[in-house]
């Protein structure tokens, strides 16, 4: 990739809050 820090800085940011949804059981199972 040839990214600028910004989007470097973006992309990290987006990857952080992706993890933390996926940390906060989204989306939830079929079970409930």
């Amino acid at each position: 990739f040839n990214l600028t820090d910004k989007e470097l800085d973006d992309l990290v940011a987006f990857l952080k809050y992706a993890s933390e949804i996926n940390s906060a059981k989204w989306p939830p199972n079929i079970e409930g």
